[in-house]
């Protein structure tokens, strides 16, 4: 309570309103207050109110943000932590004692996950009622409102259902570990056009955690296997293709191979080698058919994604 005081004694000094907005304040809670539960009449709280000095207003934006940050590393460190003990529970801990344990871990976590949500709503908030009087509009770039399923690991923020290709990271994983010497205003990317394959090393270096860069070597090294599988379909496709002519040729040939006296089960055994021949050409015909678009198709959905070197 001595710390809040002085602080007060302060505080009236920058903003002399603050006497009567603490009197009124002490007028409508006429009863003992614990420290909790006394307002410190921050600039954001008092806008619109009383006069603030605009100096002190950007000091505490400033200070909003850092803490803002400082939440989301906390958050993103929590999450990874929960991801570990998941995996290490379901990969080696048997047993109720074992798994109890476990369980409380990860209920600690979890209310230290929610705390850092809570921390960065709050430094959000102020930060959002801050901006207008100070013109700051740049940190919105960053920084986002938090929504219940931005809350999500690296590993279990996935949408699986359209498909493995459809994965996606929430943002504050790409947010989370930046500084202001790792981006400064010469630093920005303004000068890399849309659609411009950047090198690896680059990535690695703009990349903001580990955690970041082992997801994003594991999402290239899928994309990588992915192209190769699509190698590998058009080689089979060809190879189909080739298989199917040379077995129509083949039996062509067979026509008249077998000799017999019998005029009957000579007549049979042409016809069906021409069968079989037909048979082979129509198939590969059909498939030919099917198959006439796809590499216009692929060449059309790598014009705009490319893989990185």
């Amino acid at each position: 309570m001595q710390h809040i005081e002085a602080w007060q004694q302060i505080q009236v000094l920058f903003m002399p309103g603050m006497s009567t907005l603490r009197n009124e304040w002490s007028e409508l809670t006429n009863r003992p207050h614990s420290p909790e539960d006394v307002p410190l009449f921050l600039p954001s709280q008092i806008t619109g109110k009383a006069a603030c000095p605009h100096a002190l207003k950007m000091v505490e934006f400033r200070l909003r943000e850092g803490q803002a940050h400082d939440s989301l590393n906390d958050l993103c460190q929590g999450l990874r932590s929960r991801t570990y003990i998941l995996k290490f529970k379901d990969r080696f801990l048997r047993g109720q004692g074992a798994n109890t344990r476990a369980r409380n871990c990860l209920k600690t976590l979890d209310v230290k996950i929610n705390a850092a949500a809570t921390r960065y709503h709050v430094a959000y908030h102020v930060l959002c009622t801050l901006s207008p009087f100070l013109g700051q509009v740049g940190w919105k770039a960053e920084l986002r409102p938090l929504a219940d399923e931005d809350v999500c690991g690296l590993t279990n923020g996935y949408d699986l259902h359209p498909g493995e290709g459809r994965r996606w990271v929430s943002w504050i994983w790409r947010v989370c570990g930046y500084s202001e010497q790792a981006t400064t205003e010469n630093e920005s990317d303004d000068g890399f056009q849309e659609g411009e394959v950047l090198p690896t090393s680059f990535l690695m270096l703009i990349l903001p955690v580990p955690a970041i860069r082992v997801e994003w070597c594991k999402a290239r090294a899928r994309a990588h296997r992915w192209q190769e599988e699509v190698k590998l379909l058009f080689e089979e496709m060809q190879r189909t293709l080739l298989f199917l002519e040379w077995h129509a040729k083949w039996w062509t040939e067979r026509i008249g191979a077998i000799a017999t006296t019998d005029e009957a089960l000579s007549e049979g055994y042409r016809a069906y080698a021409e069968c079989q021949a037909a048979l082979r050409g129509q198939i590969g015909g059909s498939f030919a058919h099917m198959w006439r678009n796809t590499q216009h198709l692929l060449d059309v959905a790598n014009t705009d994604v490319s893989l990185p070197p």
